[in-house]
């Protein structure tokens, strides 16, 4: 499967190394072909330079260590193609999960997980790993 995983997922599997989002990351890294999106790196090392300056060696080489497909978001993106997303900012995203095709994007974002007019799967961490629990 090609699954394109959110910032926050990532995020999340750095910081919590135990948790449901590193789980499903590790998963998806072992079992699936990972995608993700520039705006993902983006956001990231945004994260990091506010927060976590001094760690910004150690995402370079856990991104580094990764093996994982780089998309980036459409050029132009028409915010009314998905009528029920309730925060525009996420159309990166999501455009970029459309683009390369995903059959999942695994997302702890609320305005994500609840939009239905999406053309691929929008899971959380927690369900993406019963989904996949038979893999």
């Amino acid at each position: 499967m090609r699954v394109l995983v959110d910032t926050n997922v990532v995020l999340s599997a750095i910081l919590f190394p135990k948790g449901a989002a590193a789980k499903a990351f590790v998963n998806i890294v072992e079992n699936h072909h990972l995608v993700l999106s520039d705006y993902t790196f983006s956001e990231l090392y945004d994260v990091f330079e506010r927060k976590f300056r001094n760690r910004i060696p150690a995402l370079d080489f856990f991104i580094d260590a990764l093996t994982y497909e780089a998309i980036s978001p459409p050029e132009t993106i028409d915010p009314n193609e998905y009528t029920d997303l309730r925060d525009p900012d996420d159309l990166p995203i999501l455009t970029s999960a459309v683009k390369a095709e995903c059959d999942y994007l695994v997302s702890g974002d609320k305005d994500l997980l609840v939009l239905t007019s999406a053309p691929l799967c929008i899971v959380s961490p927690a369900e993406f790993i019963e989904l996949t629990r038979s893999d």
